[in-house]
């Protein structure tokens, strides 16, 4: 299993047949997609904030390596 990540599922869209995976990373749920093109959209749902997060890469894991990282550095509340 990948550090920090939870409840991973991938699968086919069911809608167009492209690869998509959900997880939990941290507080955050997430739905990624990715087109042939290589435009990975990823929807981070912290439950009262989400936001979508788009990335021009080559595969799945290199759009869930750029999610991560970026929820990551998002600033800390206390």
């Amino acid at each position: 299993m990948m550090s920090g990540i939870e409840e991973y599922i991938q699968y086919q869209s069911d809608d167009c047949g492209c690869p998509e995976e959900t997880f939990v990373y941290g507080l955050a749920s997430i739905t990624m997609h990715l087109d042939p093109d290589g435009s990975g959209t990823a929807y981070v749902d912290f439950g009262d904030w989400q936001f979508e997060i788009d990335f021009q890469c080559s595969s799945m894991e290199e759009l869930r390596i750029e999610v991560t990282r970026q929820i990551d550095e998002l600033p800390v509340c206390e």
